[in-house]
């Protein structure tokens, strides 16, 4: 009787019912090849699926320090979970706010201990205390004081050119 492969036409081997032998090793090394593959293709859906909460993980974390803008919908509702897709865009307002630019600038100084210098203001070029607003209450990302975004004590960019 001859192998079940049509291509082959070796007689049987009474090991491997169907099949001679260098096929039957065939169709293991096939079913092995096989294994593997899916053994990779779950590996790495593993690793897309861990990586996918830490980067979730992340924009919770910082949706978070936006407190409840992080939970409001466009439409004023709010959501139980902070929502991902808004983080951006709160991130964005923080940043293009001046008092944003000047803490982001403040919060990492260089490293070089030669380039370490009171922060100063990019606008007016004044000495500034970037923890303290004008006002004199603390500075806090997305918070702003009595109808106005912090400024840092010191800097002059928010007074009149007429004169302070």
């Amino acid at each position: 009787m001859d192998c079940l492969n049509s291509a082959c036409f070796s007689a049987i081997d009474e090991h491997h019912p169907g099949y001679c032998g260098d096929c039957y090793r065939a169709l293991l090394k096939e079913r092995d090849d096989l294994r593997r593959q899916v053994m990779n293709w779950r590996d790495i859906a593993n690793q897309y699926c861990r990586n996918q909460t830490y980067y979730a993980g992340l924009i919770d974390r910082i949706g978070r320090l936006f407190g409840a803008a992080a939970h409001t919908a466009d439409d004023g509702s709010l959501q139980d979970s902070i929502l991902r897709a808004k983080v951006p865009e709160l991130v964005e307002f923080l940043f293009k706010s001046a008092a944003g630019q000047l803490a982001m600038a403040a919060s990492d100084p260089p490293r070089h201990p030669e380039l370490r210098k009171e922060p100063k203001c990019p606008g007016c070029g004044q000495e500034i205390d970037p923890d303290v607003c004008s006002c004199g209450e603390p500075i806090r990302p997305g918070v702003t004081h009595d109808n106005h975004y912090p400024v840092p004590m010191g800097c002059r960019c928010h007074y009149p050119e007429e004169g302070c």
